[in-house]
């Protein structure tokens, strides 16, 4: 019997409110843990490409993967407000949720932003700074940052429906601190965020990423493969055979014949790979079962 691999959250990994998570960039071994949080939406904050990793797993689980370009923290704020802004944006749209908000390593960039969404709840300020050290080497936060936090002026365009966590759910036309703005007055392709891969519209959404005016992003058709997540796979496979085993079952009674043959089926999945196998038919057991094996990430 195969032991079942460890489910291993990303570093820094924790619970910012319902459906709203934060830490630090996944790798291989983190992937078995985020498919269980059933993304719609994954935020990466970095200079750098998307590793192809990242990119497959997001097609596969029909995540949408959007990187905003944002420098390594070197003591100094290193998101412009107008960019934290439209993270913001994107963040509070229920229509984006559940989300997982990541940097390099789920410290001071992504914790600025989560400052910002605070500040935006109406926390206060000792309260922010106390979580944000919570998730930093050393438990510091940069005098450049505190001052970026409490002098944040910029337009914060609200979506149409924002979650329960923010006001109980109900739009603010004017907040203590910072500024609000409607979403009417947002083009739609002002946005600072590349979108990486989002779900096709063959699949029924018109995009898996809503812009932070609650307008969906128009997106060509994505030059790579559109997956089907490997669960839905699976479980059209499962619901195919129910219905095999049902017409044989009928088949039998009608021909005085038995059903005898058995199929095994294996649900094969490897990291940057989604499929489903045959692993084996052996026509010397009554009736039919499916095996499923969990994801190796």
């Amino acid at each position: 019997m195969n032991d079942i691999p460890p489910l291993i959250p990303p570093f820094r990994f924790t619970i910012v409110e319902e459906g709203l998570f934060r830490g630090a960039y996944p790798s291989l071994k983190n992937f078995r843990f985020l498919r269980r949080l059933r993304l719609r939406t994954l935020v990466t904050l970095s200079e750098n490409p998307a590793s192809r990793d990242l990119t497959e797993f997001c097609e596969n689980e029909s995540i949408s993967l959007l990187r905003y370009d944002v420098p390594k923290c070197e003591e100094n704020v290193v998101i412009r407000p107008e960019m934290a802004a439209q993270i913001l944006a994107v963040l509070i749209n229920v229509e984006n949720l559940p989300l997982f908000l990541h940097c390099r390593d789920g410290g001071h960039n992504t914790g600025l932003i989560i400052m910002l969404l605070r500040r935006l709840q109406n926390w206060s300020q000792s309260t922010i700074y106390d979580e944000f050290t919570r998730y930093t080497k050393g438990a510091d936060i940069y005098r450049d940052e505190s001052a970026y936090v409490e002098s944040f002026k910029e337009e914060i365009h609200l979506p149409k429906i924002i979650p329960p966590w923010l006001w109980q759910g109900q739009p603010l036309q004017s907040h203590p601190v910072m500024k609000l703005t409607g979403t009417q007055t947002l083009e739609p392709d002002s946005s600072e965020a590349e979108v990486l891969w989002t779900p096709s519209t063959v699949k029924g959404t018109s995009s898996g990423i809503v812009h932070p005016g609650g307008v969906p992003i128009a997106l060509a058709e994505p030059a790579m493969k559109v997956y089907t997540s490997p669960f839905e796979q699976w479980a059209q496979l499962h619901e195919k055979f129910l219905e095999f085993v049902e017409r044989s079952k009928q088949d039998s009674k009608k021909s005085s014949r038995k059903f005898t043959e058995s199929l095994t089926v294996r649900a094969l999945l490897s990291p940057g790979r989604s499929g489903l196998a045959i692993a084996k038919k052996q026509p010397s057991i009554e009736g039919l079962s499916l095996e499923a094996l969990e994801p190796s990430y």
